[in-house]
């Protein structure tokens, strides 16, 4: 079951986000109000996929998840999939459901890990192509095989039946427990211009599709391109985000969420802050004496454990 009426982010670099350090990234979820983090936590076969860095997700994931959810807040896994080899730039990539299937198997490997009961799959690019079909559904198996009670949502596309025909979307769709598509209204500067994609989206999902819960993904990044090769750059505004979120829980959204909270600017964690479902309570600022403990499990090998007090 997908939990309901959530307020989460999603995080692609945990050094990127309060510095790597897993209690400031909990009282930073806590003073977002969040009551979901969903962080990167494979690209494809790879867990450790930045090379010899040694500040890769892998090496933050322990401390932040037990830190998350020690504060209460879910912790929900995402990857990247590619569904085969080779490159996109040099045409060389070909389909293997193979590939897909331990791509899949990883991912549900990590997920029960780290106790996460949500997976969002972004699969793309190298799926956006003709014969990806058997690598979808080797995915989905490969995941469902290794951790069953794993919800899978698909974090893609915002209208992949009419945008993107050759995305093998009705074949994710009988794996599915949810979508999450990535509803970027990169370049649109209408204050609504969000809600109206968001809105398009959810019924590009539900009446062409299958219907799902659904968690609409907000662009919190900073989006790079160029007019006449003069660089230019855009960011969704407060306003445009506040009418994003709203808008969610007026045509019945089961979430909402961002991406990338690392980078999100102050007027965009203001609106992420200032959001709350319709009817929910805000929970009262704790007395000035009165602290929030948050006990943090350390890794393997170290003895200690750290208890902290959150103000």
């Amino acid at each position: 079951m997908i939990a309901s009426r959530e307020k989460g982010a999603m995080v692609w670099q945990l050094r990127q986000w309060m510095g790597g350090d897993a209690i400031a990234q909990a009282e930073h979820a806590l003073e977002l109000g969040l009551q979901n983090v969903c962080i990167k936590i494979n690209d494809g076969r790879q867990e450790r996929w930045e090379g010899n860095r040694t500040d890769q997700n892998a090496d933050f994931l322990p401390a932040t998840v037990n830190a998350l959810q020690a504060a209460g807040i879910r912790v929900t896994g995402w990857g990247w999939t590619y569904g085969g080899s080779g490159s996109i730039r040099f045409r060389t990539f070909r389909p293997n459901a193979d590939i897909a299937r331990r791509e899949g198997e990883l991912s549900g490997e990590l997920c029960l890990r780290y106790g996460m009961k949500d997976y969002f799959i972004d699969a793309e690019v190298q799926y956006h192509r003709d014969g990806m079909e058997p690598s979808a559904n080797a995915f989905c198996e490969g995941l469902k095989g290794m951790a069953p009670n794993v919800n899978q949502l698909l974090c893609s596309y915002r209208f992949p039946r009419t945008a993107q025909p050759k995305f093998p979307v009705r074949t994710f769709a009988p794996h599915q427990n949810g979508w999450a598509p990535q509803v970027y209204f990169l370049q649109d500067n209408r204050v609504d211009g969000g809600a109206i994609q968001l809105q398009r989206s959810k019924e590009n999902h539900y009446d062409l599709i299958r219907q799902l819960p659904y968690v609409g993904v907000a662009p919190t990044y900073l989006h790079k391109y160029r007019i006449n090769l003069q660089a230019r750059t855009w960011t969704a505004n407060k306003l445009q985000l506040t009418n994003f979120f709203q808008r969610a829980a007026a045509i019945g959204c089961e979430g909402i969420s961002v991406w990338r909270l690392e980078e999100a600017n102050a007027s965009q964690l203001e609106a992420i802050k200032e959001f709350n479902w319709p009817g929910s309570v805000e929970p009262p600022d704790p007395p000035p004496d009165e602290k929030v403990n948050i006990e943090v499990r350390v890794p393997a090998g170290k003895t200690d454990v750290q208890v902290v007090e959150v103000e």
